[in-house]
């Protein structure tokens, strides 16, 4: 973005130049000599001599005037007479002509060597070479006596004289008008230029430069030296005091390698000649040749506003179909506005603060590295390709000597969109009821902030498979940017976050958004959900480019089956949560307990597959489960009238809804009061019950290296089937055999006995026959 504010405005800085140094040849040249105060002749009007109408001699020291009012008008003089025609004419030599003006208020003055004069008409026409004085020194060229010390404070009054060579010049209309068809030369001070074609109105000091007008201006030398300024015009009019000077176009000024370009031109004056206003319209163009790149400003026109007194800019204004291009060694920027103005500081003359307005799009766009330079090391991110802004208004500030950019706003809605370089991201759309812009020193981009009410749409990547946009919104947001690299650092907002991705939620007081790692970081009590899982942890991370969410830091989480409105939720406490939207698994790590009615699960991780309907670990687990109290037998214990606990650790688990049965793997043991069953593999099976809650453990099968241990007794074999609610064991494989402190072994091939009393059945074959052992008393 930076490249949109501080670029463009760097074209606007050398307007400046040109507002005050190309307008100052325009006006300078043409029309700045007639800054002319109230003066009155200081030399008696000299004395007309009367030509007898029929001579044809030659006579010197002849001298022509008009008066009107009583006022002299002009004053012709002549060092002789060379000869009369029968029209009336005069013919002269050494021509020299004063023009007064009807109010005496001014004093220019025409020579030649040749000219013809008719009296009757007052015209005058040279067939040669002609000098013009306009606003020339009383008495200098006359030879009248005038101090050098006079001649300057004239100048320093605004009177300064422009000096004109042309040919072949008409005055007529009683002096009034004079006129040149052929080039015209004219300078003054530091200035000179050229035209072809003159037309002066010598009452009102109207002047015209015809066609093809060009003027140099030559800047007094400094450190550093400025180069001079041109200026050129297909014709110029300065229509008279206070009256301004137009420009018909190709209008251009060029100074160096910056140009500035019209259709047509204007100057305003006020009543004192001083320049008030510069117009450039139709198609007005600057560009300015800069040693990283190349800035432009056109628009249908551009005006400067300038104090009267001083000439300095006050303000300059771009209006209708603003554009402004900046190409630079990194980065293009492109400006659309139908209005742009910049205000000066009135103290220092430098950029104070300025404004675009009327539809204003601000594009930036990140050319590729220039070849032979070295890589951006690892750890600086790339800047997105593109940035696009887009507001009604935005407006701008400089820091103190107008040196640098300190902040741009909108002055209202904004819309950004930020255009990532890398394929594996997409676009995002930034809204706001107001941004905010912050530049470094350098007018480096510092930071964005949007206020009122913002929002992010995040587009997927083009080639991915999920075409809907994820959605931020909060109450605030700030961007910031590493200014030496002008990369995206984050994106922060904050105030009632919410992101939106698909069924996909979550919400917190503020969330990051890191650009290099493509994840949103929420806190300030974070919680993420979707149609069946919501977990709220110290943090949630959601990875943008693979649709992941993770939950850090004192995980609750809630499990809701959609297909089965009356199963009881499943909580999870956890240390960590990776949520896959995508796979629609989620796994937990640290600490992990999970319950869900009576059920409860701890281990040190946990896998949800809630596709499957499936709990997973591979970590060291243990889980806790009710089972139904005995029935029958005088032999039962008293008491047990009510359900009773049941605990099972393993190596492994996975629990399947479906069938609601939990297989156990590696190291697995169950304890029930004081029973223990040890085994390589379990399956356990639950029973339905009216609810999910209600559910116990209705059987176990237990397989590989089986064995069961009481206080008196254990048995061992390859296979063992628990009925919970009988409190039976029944062992087959290896073959079962039961060992009792007091009454010995007994092995068969399939023994069964009950974990609540010492009654025990032993069942044989032919091939294998039940075998009991008992002590023998010493």
């Amino acid at each position: 973005m930076e490249g949109g504010i501080k670029k463009h405005v760097r074209g606007w800085r050398w307007v400046e130049i040109f507002a005050a140094a190309g307008v100052a040849v325009t006006v300078v040249v043409i029309v700045g000599t007639y800054r002319l105060g109230k003066t009155t002749r200081q030399t008696p009007p000299l004395k007309s001599a009367d030509l007898p109408g029929d001579a044809d001699q030659q006579l010197s020291g002849v001298t022509f005037t008009r008066s009107e009012k009583g006022r002299e008008v002009f004053a012709l003089h002549a060092a002789r007479t060379l000869a009369f025609k029968q029209s009336g004419s005069i013919l002269l030599s050494d021509v020299y002509v004063e023009y007064f003006g009807q109010t005496g208020n001014r004093y220019d003055v025409l020579k030649t060597a040749e000219g013809e004069y008719n009296p009757s008409t007052g015209n005058l026409s040279t067939p040669g070479d002609v000098e013009i004085v306009l606003n020339a020194p009383r008495g200098k060229l006359q030879g009248a006596d005038q101090t050098p010390a006079d001649a300057r404070n004239k100048v320093h009054r605004g009177r300064q004289p422009v000096y004109i060579r042309t040919s072949k010049v008409t005055s007529h209309e009683h002096g009034t008008l004079i006129e040149s068809t052929t080039p015209v030369g004219f300078h003054l001070g530091q200035i000179s230029g050229s035209a072809r074609g003159l037309a002066y109105g010598t009452e009102r000091g109207e002047i015209t430069l015809k066609r093809d007008v060009e003027a140099v201006y030559q800047p007094a030398q400094g450190r550093p030296p400025e180069e001079p300024i041109q200026l050129s015009a297909s014709r110029l009019r300065y229509g008279g005091a206070g009256e301004g000077v137009q420009l018909w176009g190709p209008v251009k000024i060029h100074q160096g390698k910056r140009t500035a370009i019209a259709n047509d031109g204007s100057i305003s004056l006020n009543a004192q000649n001083r320049v008030t206003e510069v117009l450039l319209s139709g198609q007005a163009r600057i560009q300015d040749q800069t040693p990283r790149g190349e800035i432009t400003l056109q628009s249908d026109a551009l005006r400067g506003y300038l104090d009267p007194a001083t000439g300095r800019l006050n303000k300059l204004t771009a209006i209708g179909h603003v554009q402004s291009d900046s190409t630079q060694v990194n980065a293009n920027a492109h400006l659309e506005a139908q209005a742009a103005a910049l205000n000066f500081d009135p103290v220092t003359h430098a950029p104070a603060n300025g404004a675009a307005s009327g539809h204003v799009d601000l594009t930036i766009t990140q050319l590729p590295r220039p070849q032979n330079t070295p890589a951006p090391p690892q750890s600086v991110v790339r800047k997105t390709s593109r940035e696009e802004l887009s507001t009604e208004s935005l407006e701008f500030t400089f820091r103190p000597k107008g040196k640098n950019l300190k902040e741009a706003e909108t002055a209202g809605p904004g819309t950004l969109v930020l255009y990532p370089a890398s394929p594996k991201a997409g676009n995002r759309t930034v809204t706001a009821a107001q941004f905010v812009m912050a530049f470094d020193p350098a007018s480096r981009l510092e930071s964005i902030r949007g206020t009122g009410g913002t929002r992010i749409v995040f587009e997927p990547p083009a080639n991915s498979r999920n075409q809907a946009p994820a959605v931020s919104t909060a109450n605030e947001l700030t961007a910031t940017f590493d200014p030496a690299s002008e990369v995206i650092r984050t994106v922060e907002q904050s105030g009632d976050f919410h992101f939106t991705n698909g069924d996909m939620e979550a919400k917190g007081e503020q969330a990051w958004d890191i650009e290099r790692e493509q994840k949103l970081i929420l806190t300030g009590h974070p919680e993420v959900w979707d149609s069946d899982t919501r977990a709220r942890a110290n943090q949630v991370v959601v990875l943008l480019a693979s649709d992941v969410a993770e939950a850090i830091g004192s995980v609750h989480a809630i499990h809701i089956d959609r297909r089965d409105q009356s199963s009881p939720p499943t909580n999870v406490v956890a240390d960590r949560m990776t949520a896959d939207h995508k796979s629609q698994v989620v796994h937990y790590e640290g600490n992990v307990r999970a319950w869900r009615g009576t059920d409860v699960i701890e281990s040190a991780s946990l896998d949800v597959y809630k596709g499957q309907r499936r709990v997973s670990t591979n970590s060291r687990v243990l889980t806790s489960h009710l089972q139904p109290a005995p029935t029958g037998g005088r032999e039962e214990k008293q008491g047990q009238t009510g359900s009773t606990p049941l605990t099972i650790r393993a190596d492994k688990l996975d629990y399947f809804d479906a069938g609601r049965k939990a297989r156990y793997s590696g190291n697995v043991e169950l304890d029930t009061q004081d029973t223990k069953i040890l085994a390589d593999r379990l399956d356990v099976y639950f029973s339905p019950g009216k609810r999910q809650s209600d559910s116990e453990v209705e059987r176990a099968v237990a397989e590989g290296h089986v064995k069961v241990i009481q206080p008196l007794r254990y048995a061992k074999g390859e296979n063992a089937v628990y009925d919970a609610q009988a409190g039976r064991v029944v062992m087959t494989g290896g073959p079962p055999t039961v060992y009792d402190t007091e009454k010995g072994s007994v092995t068969g091939q399939r023994l069964t006995f009950y974990i609540h009393n010492d009654r025990l059945l032993v069942d044989g074959s032919a091939n294998a026959p039940a075998v009991s052992k008992h002590p023998v008393a010493q």
